[in-house]
């Protein structure tokens, strides 16, 4: 397990500072027991979404800009046509954090909704 290092998640709300370090499996492993289009690949949450409409995507992508910013999380993403491949690692820790669980719940939130 890394070391872990202070991160402010609502810096405009609260100042705050949470000590963000890598998630136990058993924590991990709920999360994906919840979520199960999510899968942990080496040391990243990642998960593969099809997209029908392409334009219904997109809006989704702008629905992200609130969550990556308020946590200052940022994903890995690349997509193609009407696919979208999303990785989430913390950096700093090498590992699953609260702040990717945080993130690919508001994913999900977004584009469980999207065709």
């Amino acid at each position: 397990m890394s070391a872990p290092y202070h991160h402010s998640i609502i810096p405009a709300i609260e100042k705050s500072e949470v000590i963000v370090q890598v998630l136990e499996p058993e924590t991990i492993a709920k999360f994906i027991q919840e979520h199960p289009e999510w899968k942990v690949e080496g040391k990243n949450l990642f998960v593969y979404l099809l997209s029908k409409v392409l334009a219904r995507r997109w809006i989704s992508y702008k629905k992200m800009r609130s969550p990556i910013n308020v946590l200052r999380h940022h994903p890995e993403w690349a997509n193609v046509y009407n696919r979208l491949a999303v990785a989430l690692i913390t950096h700093e820790v090498n590992g699953i954090t609260d702040l990717g669980i945080a993130l690919a719940k508001a994913f999900h939130d977004r584009f469980s909704k999207s065709p």
